[in-house]
């Protein structure tokens, strides 16, 4: 789809494509139409600056040796669409990974899901569902590279492209955060960094003249240009 957009195809003409079959290859038009709903919710109702949209298209063109951008990103804007995931990665894994407990279970999802959010919220769903949304937010996180293992599921530590931290640095300073708070987003979190990971991610993109990045203890000056990639 991205790399569709990347060659010059409308939004509206991909979108009509998924539907019709010549994208999504899944037989029912119902399934390609739910699948529709889930990629424009995690990449295009938010309705992202033109910048956001860009990189995508760009990673998506990118040579397959270069694949890994593009997979990078699409976890970042899945993560941050969605709020269990997003809370899992940026707290229970994100905690047992740097306690050293790298094994992950399904059933700790929907512990986690009932803790986060309070049974009201999530425990009128059946077993069957229960153990489905678990199921499947695992292998996401597997087939994104944050976890491994097909039965028996382990934390790894992502790969994190300069690319795709200028992309999500880029997206906290638009959204407003400046300084430590931009380093302590819980948004590094997705690729498990600490905040010291993220001054070391900072300064390297500054050697590279990505951005203006300075740190003196607790005071951190961070620029960087708005509206471009």
């Amino acid at each position: 789809m991205f790399r569709l957009l990347g060659q010059g195809m409308t939004l509206a003409t991909v979108k009509e494509a998924c539907l019709r079959g010549n994208i999504l290859k899944n037989s029912a038009r119902n399934t390609r139409g739910r699948i529709w709903d889930a990629i424009n919710w995690r990449f295009f109702s938010w309705q992202p600056p033109s910048w956001v949209l860009e990189d995508l298209q760009t990673a998506a063109l990118d040579s397959p040796h270069r694949s890994e951008r593009f997979k990078e990103l699409a976890y970042l804007h899945y993560a941050r669409r969605d709020r269990l995931t997003f809370a899992f990665v940026t707290e229970r894994l994100f905690e047992s990974w740097h306690a050293r407990v790298h094994a992950v279970r399904r059933d700790e999802v929907w512990r986690f899901a009932v803790e986060t959010f309070g049974f009201e919220a999530v425990g009128r769903f059946r077993e069957s569902t229960r153990k489905k949304i678990a199921s499947n937010l695992l292998s996401a996180l597997r087939d994104f590279g944050i976890l491994s293992g097909a039965r028996h599921k382990t934390i790894q530590p992502p790969h994190l492209d300069p690319a795709v931290a200028l992309h999500l640095c880029r997206l906290l300073y638009e959204e407003g955060y400046r300084g430590r708070p931009l380093i302590e987003a819980f948004d590094w979190r997705l690729f498990l960094l600490m905040p010291h990971d993220v001054t070391s991610v900072l300064g390297a993109l500054a050697k590279r003249g990505s951005l203006r990045f300075e740190q003196a203890g607790r005071t951190v000056i961070l620029e960087l240009e708005e509206g471009g990639a």
